[in-house]
């Protein structure tokens, strides 16, 4: 199955710690939180 929300390789700076090659894939039917 092909998945609905797919992220690759993300990246995101903030003054005291980074995030490096973030990978998320949502499939239909499946809930996602942060």
């Amino acid at each position: 199955m092909e998945p609905i929300l797919e992220i690759k390789n993300l990246r995101k700076n903030f003054d005291s710690f980074s995030l490096k090659d973030i990978n998320l894939s949502l499939e239909r039917g499946y809930i996602m939180g942060f």
